[in-house]
């Protein structure tokens, strides 16, 4: 064996999934404008060819992005949203209390909710991209409403605002914070938004 044919024989296998977290973290820090496939496949180590064998398209691609970002927060949103080991209301509390723990201690303020972030920057000019976004949100906002009603079945919530429109409310906030704590460099916006919502709105 040629020390040319070991070393390439040692080089961990690039697989599809590799490819996704790449693109994703440069989509989170630059936005889906400003990663380009040649940034993707520089950073992983890869020729285009390669990417092109997975994907067809950027936009192709760029939707995958978000559907494997959305699937991992989908899953974490139900583990918890269903964790009938705590009461409906402490689940939205510890909902916001995560995303507070990771933007300190993870992400450091950098990077929002890619949802969010492909929201903003394509929605207005993609209209596939539009449409998808659009169904995840609703999605979401699923999530919330059930785990919003059962704590108004319980109590727990008082005010006579529909569990859909404080499901919306709620996202939508949730959603504009992550503009503020990057310009903030910090969670606060988060965390006001929170103690508004936990001592005002869901009464």
């Amino acid at each position: 064996m040629t020390t040319g044919h070991y070393n390439h024989s040692m080089r961990r296998r690039i697989y599809k999934e590799d490819i996704i977290k790449a693109g994703m973290e440069l989509m989170f820090l630059n936005g889906y404008g400003g990663t380009g496939i040649k940034d993707i496949t520089e950073k992983i180590g890869i020729p285009k060819g390669s990417f092109y064998n997975h994907f067809k398209s950027k936009e192709a691609f760029g939707l995958q992005v978000l559907e494997y970002y959305m699937e991992d927060a989908f899953n974490k949103l139900n583990e918890l949203l269903a964790d009938n080991t705590l009461e409906p209301i402490e689940r939205l509390k510890t909902f916001f209390q995560m995303t507070i723990d990771e933007q300190n201690m993870v992400y450091k303020y950098k990077y929002g909710c890619l949802l969010g972030n492909f929201s903003q920057e394509l929605s207005d000019v993609n209209e596939v991209f539009r449409k998808v976004i659009q169904t995840y949100f609703h999605k979401m906002k699923d999530h919330l409403k059930r785990c919003i009603e059962e704590a108004r079945d319980k109590g727990q919530i008082k005010t006579e605002k529909s569990s859909e429109m404080l499901a919306d409310f709620l996202i939508t906030g949730w959603e504009g914070t992550f503009i503020r704590v990057k310009a903030e460099k910090s969670t606060l916006p988060i965390e006001n938004f929170r103690d508004v919502l936990f001592s005002d709105v869901l009464i």
